[in-house]
């Protein structure tokens, strides 16, 4: 979803001169020039878009599955609205076509790269939730552990303390019968 937006600004700007250019009649000098520098840079980034589509597409089988269809639409809208632009405006002999049809149909082909993104980001956001949903079950697990070690730590200071406490009562009970003057004691 990195190179969409890089994607509908040129195409976007491609349907805005191209229209502009349809509903005032005539190509301008210097809407001829934009306008081709604008083709220009969308043919050179077909290229580099397809391959940042095909890695997208390679990140797993869920992505291939979900997002093939929208990615190759999306890369068919660059040729199309390229094709657009050249057939209507740049190498029309006369600029006839109406441009409210024009804009349309080249708005159509800029949604199919919106689908993309949208499709892309709806994966996306199913694959954060399952790891959020893993990582609050784990960490549920954790607490549970975590809580189980320190109750066994209190119940192995309780059994040394009442443990402790019980002899050195026998041994002060003992020890007061020494006093006493008892000798026979034994303490074990």
């Amino acid at each position: 979803t990195v190179v969409t937006p890089r994607a509908t600004d040129l195409l976007s700007e491609a349907r805005g001169i191209s229209s502009y250019s349809l509903g005032q009649g005539f190509l301008s000098s210097n809407d001829t020039i934009q306008l081709d520098a604008t083709i220009n840079q969308l043919q050179k980034f077909q290229g580099e878009y397809a391959l940042k589509v095909e890695e997208i597409l390679n990140t797993g089988a869920q992505a291939r599955k979900r997002l093939a269809e929208p990615a190759n639409a999306s890369l068919e809208s660059l040729e199309k609205i390229s094709g657009l632009v050249e057939e209507n405006v740049l190498n029309a002999v006369e600029l006839s076509a109406p441009w409210p049809a024009f804009f349309d149909d080249a708005s159509r082909w800029i949604d199919k790269t919106h689908d993309f993104n949208y499709a892309a980001v709806s994966l996306l956001h199913e694959q954060l939730s399952a790891r959020e949903a893993a990582a609050g079950r784990q960490m549920g697990l954790l607490i549970l552990a975590l809580s189980c070690v320190f109750l066994l730590i209190a119940y192995r200071y309780g059994s040394f303390y009442v443990s402790t406490l019980s002899t050195l009562k026998e041994l002060g009970q003992m020890m007061r019968t020494v006093a006493t003057g008892d000798m026979t004691v034994n303490f074990q």
